[in-house]
Order: structure tokens, then sequence, then C-alpha cells
């Protein structure tokens, strides 16, 4: 990696294009657990800690260094520091693999790892060498570490049930005493206490998902996953529908533990990569309504101003089928006019904030300050730490990205924020007087710029918009007369339409998120139960309560006696009527204060709307009628000041509610100019959200979509004809035909393709012709053309001629002929989208599956009560699980815990009762007949046991007597003695378990063994065949070996026996040369002697005869007696001469033998 400095830039050479990811951990650095860095291998380690001081804003890169760390059953156990010019990459790459790959599975880590670390320069050789570290863990390992510790001290108990002295101080000391150690979760039995700590802890990662996964309540420690966990197997094990009750006050946290446990629920059912889908619609659903229906308020920053029920639909798998968002009372009134320190709802603010230039210049967009409805509270961001601050443009991206997993595409999504610009740009109509007369008060739009540019977002007439705006149309009789509105009456005129059509979006967005999680990928029935969450508005108690404040209270008391029905009524009821030994707990009954509301006739809810429906009424006489009609009821105050207000006692605290505007808001009168504007938008969509009955809504456009298919092909027609497209030759001698088919119609070509250069789908024919010829908008999404249901595209035309119909038809009959023209056929999507919204009508809208010929109340007291009844007979028919939310402080502020505040909240809440029935209460009641059916095997006579048997085996358990008890038809159990049964239950199956496994294992062996010898009898047999075979191999090349052998071994000693006769002929040559030689030279010295001899007998015989002559001859024997001496001398010479020569020839023949 080569750099170059130029001021501050840095010049980067890439010596390869293949990255790595490098994760390192910030341990107690950063709250943060990790950060991944993209690297090469010759990516240095000085780089790569300043991308992770970057991505974990830890500030100068040069105070931090890399240490590569090995840990073993997560705790530290050495490290070593890197140079910076060491590269982490090739480090990381040597690392075992087999040991860091259960880095991620397991939660003891043992393997290697990267953590940056603040430099110290006073440690010698830290770069050089490994060196012990002390057990440091990261923020997540030591809170998960403390977490999972169980407590020791006695002041402190997961389980409130446990607490030894019960009372007021001993519970509100446990509470705090958890609080105080990060754990803001505490069980009462299946009861789960969540104090909101206004502070995020790190544990809701996937560790925790998979820890609490299918796991006994209470084995560990108490948290929400546990009770989702709980419900989901409940649900699952026992076939019946669950739900979770979430509640408690404003801020106390109900929206995220709402978050959590949908969030849980999805993991569960996803069964690793085989999920179906819907999961991620119902996660994407959760952020697009928090923006819609959520806003800031003084207790709560992020405060829902709706409530909702989520009903997830499981099959008999576990898995989602499908789910439905029930929602109740939208505040409609704070898009209007807020309280101070409190906001609008959080999408108007992402939309300003997350916008680009393109679209803040298409849809209009201003900055927070200059829209009235969002300055009035002068509040524009959120509470919190900086740190804590929403990033309120990253909020607008996410809010796209979950409304396209939910399905709203992009141009719906523009829509929409075109609708939300609309609604806020009505804030900034404002009005004038007429003229200057005193008795004149009607008004004018003084903002006409404003009213064009709404008028232009919602595609309605400008002057339709402001004749709405500021007359009203009354018929009497068969006239019609036009007022002009007062200043008051053109702002609530305004205001009225800000909330119809802001009411009117959410509403269609919540049926659309509906439709999708009904309909996505699921076509049949629902078979299975269902998990219902209730995430609804808490208690609240401002300095000024209106209409929306007593709704949302009256919502709380059905909960807090849904609550009291489940927790002590019912269960009280249950002990006497089993004759059991029983003591009653004294608790709140909110009874009568449901009956101040709801009671028929003298109920504030029917008095409410007798005189709504009273025109001369006012919120004056509705309070003398509220005060003359339940001023002796005990839960019904009348102040002791003359004002206009009256108090009701609440089970969580006495509460004073502002009659003004009682009326309006009940009636929420929506007058049938603002409807009738909007609906004659010419955007499909503002009429679509104006619709009241989707269904109707559906039906109509599939009757409009044929209307406008009929009007587009005749309009076709005549722009074909007009055009003189169509070219006859009449001159044509074709077999078969007389006419010739227009190059546009051949039948080789698809119909379609034709189609397309037709001038039905030319924009500018469309547009020329689109007054006259009826052509739709093509910007319209829900005008479309396609073929006829059942797949004919007809050719023929009336307008033609009889020629032209004959050629028409030729071509259609040719056509037909073409396989590969045939359409394919879609699916019956209109008729399962109408199924679908039929189903989610029937359960979301007011009134729906009733007589519509009866009029019904339009009040939203009476939608209201109508919803809440429906949802509180859904809460009967399942089994409920709650979780109450405690408000640890009113400022907000993180980790405080304020005694009073959480004192009061246990103590409306019942919490010292709920305590109580838990302790002395019997957790788990079975029939006789379930208890047998459930301990058969513990019992004697299993099936065959009666009721005295269960005594006997209760008795022979020994259980405490004072933990169980036997009623009249249930046996009765506490939490203790259930578990040893349980555990009993459990060693017996494991028992019967291991003995069928025993003998199953027996069989298993025993088939394998008799299996195996079988096969090994074949196998040796073959094997033996095979050996036989190669011995057969074997014999047959020993026989031929032995005959080459043999043949090898003569043709050996043949080459060596001539070899051996050669040399020995050689040799013979050689001595019977040699014994010739010397027989030779015998034969010749023999000769020699034999001439010597008779010589010598010659010379003597001459010496003799001259010895008779020397006496006559006197001096000659001397010299022959010389004579004679010499000659043998000259025989030898001429001998040895001789021999030479033979044995020059014997060598000579030696040498020619050897050639031979």
């Amino acid at each position: 990696m080569a750099a170059s400095k130029k001021g501050s830039v840095r010049i980067v050479r890439r010596m390869s294009m293949e990255t790595y990811m490098v994760r390192v951990y910030a341990g107690q650095l950063c709250t943060d657990e990790y950060t991944s860095i993209e690297a090469e291998k010759t990516t240095c380690s000085a780089d790569i800690v300043a991308a992770a001081c970057l991505k974990l804003r830890l500030g100068d890169p040069n105070n931090y260094e890399l240490a590569e760390v090995f840990s073993s059953s997560g705790q530290l156990c050495k490290e070593r520091r890197l140079e910076p010019s060491e590269t982490p990459v090739r480090i990381q790459l040597m690392w075992p693999r087999i040991m860091n790959s259960a880095i991620d599975r397991t939660s003891g880590l043992t393997g290697y790892r990267f953590y940056i670390r603040k430099k110290d320069l006073e440690i010698p050789d830290r770069t050089l060498s490994w060196r012990e570290c002390s057990q440091e863990l990261n923020a997540i390992e030591t809170f998960l570490t403390s977490f999972l510790q169980q407590v020791t001290c006695y002041k402190e108990y997961s389980d409130l049930c446990n607490l030894p002295d019960l009372n007021e101080r001993t519970l509100l000391d446990n509470v705090k005493s958890r609080f105080q150690n990060s754990n803001i979760y505490t069980y009462v039995g299946s009861i789960l206490i969540a104090v909101n700590p206004f502070k995020f802890f790190p544990i809701y990662n996937p560790k925790y998902v998979k820890m609490y996964q299918n796991k006994r309540l209470g084995e560990l420690p108490p948290h929400i996953f546990a009770i989702a966990d709980t419900a989901f197997y409940t649900m699952l094990r026992k076939r019946k529908n669950q739900c979770i009750v979430i509640s408690g006050e404003s801020g106390s946290g109900k929206t995220e533990t709402n978050n959590l446990l949908l969030h849980h629920l999805t993991a569960l059912s996803q069964k690793g990569a085989h999920g179906s889908g819907v999961e991620q619609t119902i996660l994407g659903a959760g952020p697009v309504l928090e923006a819609f229906g959520n806003a800031k308020t003084v207790h709560n920053n992020n405060s829902s101003r709706f409530g909702k029920f989520v009903q997830v639909n499981y099959k008999e798998n576990g898995m989602v089928h499908g789910a439905i968002v029930e929602k109740y009372l939208l505040e409609k009134s704070r898009i209007v006019s807020q309280a101070k320190n409190e906001r609008n709802y959080h999408v108007f603010y992402y939309l300003l904030a997350g916008s680009d230039e393109e679209e803040r210049e298409t849809l209009h967009l201003l900055e927070p300050q200059d829209y009235t409805y969002l300055k009035q509270s002068e509040c524009f961001i959120l509470d919190g730490f900086e740190e804590e601050r929403v990033d309120e443009k990253y909020e607008f991206e996410r809010l796209k990205q979950s409304m396209e997993m939910v399905g709203f595409s992009a141009v719906t999504q523009k829509r929409i924020f075109s609708v939300l610009s609309a609604v806020l740009l009505l804030g900034n109509v404002e009005f004038k007087k007429k003229g200057d007369q005193h008795h004149d008060e009607s008004v004018t739009v003084k903002t006409e710029s404003v009213v064009q540019i709404i008028s232009s977002l919602l595609k309605v007439k400008e002057k339709t918009l402001v004749d709405a705006l500021t007359q009203k149309r009354a018929t009497a009789g068969d006239e019609t007369v036009f007022m002009n509105y007062k200043m008051e009456d053109a702002i609530a005129t305004r205001d009225a339409m800000a909330k119809c059509l802001y009411g009117a979006l959410f509403d269609w967005i919540v049926l659309k998120v509906n439709q999708a999680l009904l309909a996505k990928r699921h076509h049949s029935d629902h078979q299975g139960n269902s998990i219902g969450v209730l995430d609804i508005f808490g208690f609240e108690d401002f300095t000024k309560n209106s209409f929306e404040q007593f709704c949302i209270n009256y919502a709380n008391e059905h909960l807090q006696y849904y609550f009291n029905q489940h927790i002590f009524k019912f269960e009280q009821e249950e002990y006497k009527k089993e004759g059991i030994q029983w003591k009653n707990i004294e608790f709140i009954d909110n009874t009568g204060c449901l009956e101040l509301f709801s009671k028929r006739g003298t109920g504030l809810f029917p008095l409410l709307d007798e005189e709504c429906n009273f025109p001369g009424a006012t919120n004056t006489s509705l309070l003398t009628k509220f005060n003359h009609h339940n001023k002796t009821y005990t839960y019904y105050q009348v102040p002791q000041l003359k004002e206009e207000a009256f108090f009701i006692v609440h089970y969580a605290g006495k509460v004073k509610y502002q009659i003004k505007d009682f009326r309006e808001k009940n009636g929420d009168q929506i007058r049938p100019e603002i409807v009738s504007v909007l609906k004659s938008s010419s955007l499909t969509f503002v009429r679509e959200v104006m619709g009241i009955d989707p269904v109707a809504l559906l039906r109509w456009s599939i009757i409009r979509t044929l209307i406008r298919s009929v009007f587009a092909f005749t309009a076709a027609g005549d722009n074909y004809r007009t055009s003189n497209r169509l070219r006859i030759n009449t001159n044509s001698q074709r077999r078969g035909s007389d006419y010739s088919l227009p190059d546009s119609l051949i039948p080789s070509e698809n119909l379609l393709s034709a189609r397309s250069k037709s001038p039905l789908h030319d924009k500018s024919a469309c547009n020329n012709t689109k007054e006259d010829s009826g052509c739709f908008d093509p910007d319209d999404d829900d005008a479309f053309l396609d073929s006829d249901p059942s797949g004919k595209i007809c050719l023929t035309s009336p307008g033609l001629s009889k020629d032209e119909n004959i050629l028409m038809r030729k071509a259609e009959r040719v056509l037909k002929k073409n396989k590969s023209f045939r359409p394919k056929s879609k699916p019956p999507t209109m008729l399962s989208d109408i199924k679908t919204l039929k189903d989610i009508a029937s359960r979301t809208m007011y009134g729906s599956g009733r007589d519509p010929s009866k009029k019904q109340k339009s009040s939203v007291s009476a939608q209201f009560q109508w919803s809440l009844n429906r949802l509180m007979s859904t809460l009967q028919q399942a089994n409920p699980f709650f979780i109450r939310c405690i408000k640890s402080n009113a400022d907000k502020l993180p980790c405080t815990f304020d005694d009073v505040l959480v004192l009061r909240q246990l103590r409306y809440t019942g919490m010292l009762a709920t305590v109580k029935i838990r302790q002395s209460g019997y957790n788990h009641r079975l029939t006789f007949d379930e208890f047998i059916q459930m301990y058969k095997i513990l019992l004697p006579k299993g099936l065959l046991s009666s009721k005295d048997d269960v005594k006997d085996f209760l008795e022979h358990m020994k259980f405490m007597e004072e933990n169980y008890q036997i009623g009249i038809t249930k046996v009765f159990l506490r939490e203790t003695e259930k578990q040893r049964l349980d555990q009993a239950l459990h060693v017996a199956i494991m028992e019967r378990v291991i003995r069928v496994q025993r003998w199953f294992k027996t069989i298993f062996e025993r088939r394998n063994y008799v299996k195996m010898r079988a096969c090994i009898i074949v196998i040796q047999a073959c094997v033996r065949m095979f050996l036989c075979k190669r011995k057969k191999l074997r014999l047959k090349q020993n026989i031929s070996a032995l005959c080459i052998q043999r043949y090898m071994k003569g043709w050996h000693h043949r080459y060596t026996f001539l070899k051996t006769l050669s040399a020995t002929l050689i040799i013979q040559c050689w001595y019977r040369g040699y014994k010739s030689r010397k027989i030779y030279r015998n034969l010749l010295l023999e000769k020699q002697l034999e001439e010597e001899k008779a010589k010598q007998a010659q010379i003597d015989d001459l010496r003799s005869s001259n010895s008779d002559e020397g006496i006559l001859t006197k001096g000659s024997s001397g010299e022959e007696l010389d004579d004679i001496g010499r000659s043998p001398r000259r025989d030898s010479s001429s001998s040895g001469v001789h021999d030479d020569d033979s044995e020059s020839e014997t060598v000579s023949l030696e040498s020619k033998s050897r050639d031979g």
C-alpha cells in the first residue's frame, strides 16, 4: 500500500481487489459490541484503527491501537498489541477456523478476536509478545453475565411471590433494588412488571432470543421474551388462543414492549430460513403505524395516540399464517392543535427533515416553523440527551423502507406524502372579511396561493375548495341555499377538513396493512390459533383533560376490570365453587366506574350521545345533565367551584375533565361539502382514501375499469378508422380470402405488440381525444387495460363496415389457431381481495354485519364502545398474560427511580393484592380427568384411577397440606407442588423412555447384527471365490513361469556349455599344441641324439680307422677332433630355431580357434 499526503488528503493505492471483513470489538470503550471494517490483505493496522474510531466515535485514532486477543470460555486470557504497519487480515486468516467457528454459536467464547485498546506506552514489549491480561468483558457480555447471576441478597427477589414479609414497603424496596441492579423486569407469578429505565439495555439481541426459547417460566431471570415464549408454546401445546395485555401509564414503555414482543414472536415462528414472509410484513407495519399514530407528549417522546391490537395467526406447526391490526380512537385534535412542549404526529417532521430537494419542490414543503399546525407548541425536536436524539432524516428513510416492506409502492408513497403536505398547508389557509361593514361577518380566503397549492396536491378544483371552506349549503324543500361562514366557522371547517383528511388517510393505511397481512402468500382460510398483543394508550392525567383522555381512561378502566376478573374475581369464585378452604382477598373493584360510563340512560356516554342529537344543546347543558344524573355516584364528583369541568374517580386516581368541545369531538361532524370536495378529486387515491366502504370501492373499481375498457376500445376503433390505418386490398386473389391483413395484424405477430402500436397506447393520441372520447388519465394507478376475463379479444366493431368486419373475423380465426397467442390465465386476485376486505371490514369497521336499513349511530363514543366491546370479547376467549409497565420517573431521566411515583402505580394497579393472591392462591387448577390424563404414568391404576386414588397418590407424595387442596371436581396445586409432580413425571417418563430405548436399541442392534452377519457371509463367499480365482491365476502364472524358467535355464546352460566348450577347445588346442611341440622337440632331440650317436659312431669308426692310419698321417687328428666337438652345438642351435617357429604356429592356431 503506497500513500502520498497532500494537505489532509490521503491517496491510497489499491494493491488487490479482494476484500475481507475484520470485526473489531470495542470492549469497555463503547456501548456497541463491535464494528465491522472492510479491508484488504495489505491494509495496515493503523488504517483499521482509524476506520473503527470513526464508526465507534472514539475520537482521535492516534490514541488507540489494535490488539489481538485470545479468549477462553468468554474470559480474556492473553493479548498482543499490533504494530501500526502489521496487516490484521493476514493475521486473521492464520487463526484456527475450528476454534473461531464456536464464537457465534455458544455463549462461552473461545477463540481469537481483535479489540481496540487505548495506547499504553509504559508497557514494554507490548507488540512483541503475548502477555496476560485481566478478565475483561465487553459491555454486552458484562451485562449478560450480571443479568444471569442469580440474586443472593435477601432484599431482592426475581418473583415477588417469594417475599417473606409482604407489604407495600418491601414490595417497593424489592422493585427498587432490582432496578438499581439493572434488572428492570420482575415476576408476580406469571405477571411481568416492567419498569421503564428510559435507557436502552443490551438484553434484546439474538442471544437472549435463543436463551429463552422453550424455557419454563421462572427458569431464567425475568424477561419480556420469557412471556412471549411461554405464550407461544402454551398456544402450541393447549391449542388455545393466547393474548398478552400490556398496560400502564403514558410513558411507561408500552410501545417498546409491544415491538419487542412482536419481534420475539416472529423470530419463534420463522424456524430458521423457512419463514413465510408475513413476519417481515408484521415487523414493517410497526414503524409505519408509529410514524402516523405516535407523537411527543409531555410524559412521553413516543406516545401512542391510538390503540392497537395485533392478532398474529399461527398454523398448527407454529408458522405465521397472517395477522390483523385493529386500531382504536386516533386523536385527531392533535393535528390542528397541541399543548405546550408537545408535537404533532411524527410523520410530519420525518417528511420535512428527510425529503430531498426534488421532493420538497414537488410537494411544496416548507420548514416546520412555517406551518401553523406545527408551530403552536413551539416544540420541533424531541427532548433527551444529545446522543439519544432521534435522527429524523434517518427515520424518514426507515419509514419509506418499512412502507415498501408492507406493500406501498413508490407511487403510493408519493401520493401519501402529497396528502400529508396538503394537511399541513390547510393550517396556513387564512381568511379575511369580505367587506368593512360591521354587520357583514362573512369571510373569504386570504391566502389564495396556498389554496392553489392544496388543490394541485389533492387534484381538486380550486373554486370548489374555496367554496367548501367559506360557504355552507343548506337544502330547504326544492331550493338550495348557500350561506357564508363567519370567521370562527371557516376556521372550524378548515380544521375539520384537515382532521377528516388525516383520519381517513390513517384508516386507509391500517386497511392496506391488514390487507397485506391477511392476503400475502395466503389464499386459504386460517386453521390454527393466534396470539394477540394489545398496546393501547395508557392512563392519562394532564393539566387539561378533554374528550380524548375521557375515552382513553375509560379503555384503561376496561383493561383493569379484565385484569381484576382473571386475577381476583374468577379465581376466588372458583375456590368457593369447589368448596376448598379459602379466605377472600379484597381488591379494588371498578365495576361501578364502568357503569358510570356506560349505564343505559344515565351513563356518561349515553347522555353525551343524547345531547349530540339535540341541535340546540351545548357543552354547558351536557355538563348539567352529567351533574344531574350522576352526582350521587361515588365515582363522579362535582367541583366545589363553579367551572366547566367534572371529576371522575378512576382506579388510578381522580381526574378532572374539561367539558369544552365534548359535543364537537364526539359528533366528529364532517360537513357534506368537505366530503364532496375530496371525493370530486381527479386523483383516484384521494377518492379511495375518502371512501367509507372499502368493499364497495373495490367493486366499483372493477365496474369502472370495465366501463373504461369498453370506452377505450371504442375510442381506439374510432381513431383506427379515422387514421385510415386499415388497408383493404380488394384485388388480392389469395386462397381462402379476398382480403389481405394489414401489416400490423399478420398472424405471425402477437396481437399485444400490434395493440401496443395502436392509438389506444399512444399517449399523444389519448391526450388529444381525452375530452371527447372518455380516455382515462394515464397517471391514474387504478385505470388499466387488460384482456377480457375469458381470455378472448374481439377484433370486430359495430362501427366497421361489412367487409371490414369479415376481414376482422377472419383475422380473429387465424389468430385463434395460433396456440402461442392464447393469454395466460391469471389468479382471481379481485375475488380474493374482496374476500380479504370483507374479513377486515367485519372485524374492524363499526356497524359491519348488521342490517344496513337500520340507522347506525355515528358518534365517536359509540364507535369506540363498539370496538372496545369487541376487543374485550376477543380477550375473553383467550388465555391472558399480563405485562404491567411502570414509569420510573416523570422527568424521563435515565436510570432514575422515583419512589413516590412507582409506589402510586403499584398501588392503583393492585400489585399488593395480586402478590397476595398469587402467594396464597393455587396457580394450577386441574380437573380430575385432566390430572389423571396428565399423570397417568405416576398413578398406580393409571387411567382407571378414581378421585380417592388421586387423594391417596398426593398423600403418598408427601406434599405439604397447605400447598394443595382437593376440590369437588378439581385438584388445586401451587407452583412448588406442580414442579415436584412434573419432576416426578419427567423421571418416570425418562425411565420408560430409557427402557424403550434399551429394548429398541437391542432389537436394532440384533437386526443390524443379523443383517451384518448375512452380509458378511456373502462377502466371505465373494472373497473366498476371489481368492480361489486369484490362486488359480497364480498357479497358471507359476506354470508359465516354470516353462519360461526351463527354457531360460536350458538356454543359459547351453550358452554356458558352448562357452565352456569353446574355452575347453581353446585350452585343448593350446595344450595339444604344447604337447605336440613337446613331443616334437623330444623326437627331434632323440633324432639329433641318434644322429649324433650315429655321427659319433662314425667318428669313432673313423677314429678307429684313423688310428690305424694315423700312423701314416701326422697332424690331422687334432683338427678332426675339433670338428667333431663343434658339430653338436650347431645342431642344438638349429633345433632352437625350429622350436620358436612351432610355438608361433601354435599361437596362430589358438587365435583362429577363438575367432571361430
